[in-house]
């Protein structure tokens, strides 16, 4: 799943003090249907969504590869911390084996975000 979320720079109507918000939520095919693709699979192009690979730009995508990667060799969770960004975020990503090998609390995570 992913979102978008636009915010109108001025109001939404003439005379009113509320700007526009607009969120899109979005659920694109992945390039391989889950059920054919190994747990041991780490291509970035062959688990992505298509939408995945045309929107982000390709440090990110290299960095979710990575981090991907690095939780195919491990039976435990990955959590990786990167370099804080400009404007003071610090990105933070895990991943785990739905498999049912790992955390539950990483599953009730993501669960949550959904």
């Amino acid at each position: 799943y992913s979102m978008t979320f636009f915010l109108s720079d001025k109001v939404a109507v003439p005379n009113g003090n509320k700007r526009l918000a607009l969120y899109i939520f979005d659920k694109a095919p992945y390039v391989s249907d889950p059920d054919d693709v190994s747990v041991n699979e780490s291509n970035i192009e062959n688990i992505a969504s298509p939408a995945f690979l045309r929107d982000k730009s390709r440090p990110i995508v290299e960095r979710y590869e990575e981090v991907i990667k690095k939780q195919v060799a491990s039976l435990t969770p990955v959590i990786d911390k990167f370099e804080t960004y400009r404007d003071g975020t610090i990105p933070i990503m895990f991943a785990y084996r739905k498999s049912g090998i790992g955390s539950p609390s990483l599953a009730q995570f993501t669960e949550l975000c959904k």
